[in-house]
């Protein structure tokens, strides 16, 4: 076997990175930091104000070390299934950054 066969390709496409296929390829990686533990999240059901819930929740990740790609990438953990039943039907790619993440959400809910 060729050791190019296991390379990366500089650019990864959608298919090749797990996570949420609405954020493009870069915004899905994440550098998770050394012992990530944030303080407990409540779930955002949609139901409160969006704009306060983002704020705890990125409080709390950056408090654990998290940078916006980390933030980016924790939310499927802490969203109620009907909040990520909506994240995870976003158009494909349409997400491209933290920033656009939370317009989204707060334009939705």
């Amino acid at each position: 076997m060729s050791p190019d066969r296991h390379r990366r390709s500089p650019t990864p496409t959608n298919d090749e990175i797990d996570g949420i296929k609405a954020y493009v390829p870069r915004l899905r990686i994440a550098r998770w930091p050394k012992g990530f533990k944030p303080v407990p999240i409540e779930k955002y059901d949609g139901q409160t104000n969006p704009r306060e819930w983002l704020q705890l929740y990125s409080t709390a990740i950056r408090s654990a070390g998290g940078d916006s790609y980390v933030m980016s990438n924790y939310p499927p953990v802490c969203l109620h299934p009907a909040v990520r039943i909506w994240l995870t039907s976003l158009p494909e790619e349409s997400v491209t950054s933290w920033g656009d993440l939370n317009r989204k959400l707060i334009e939705s809910f």
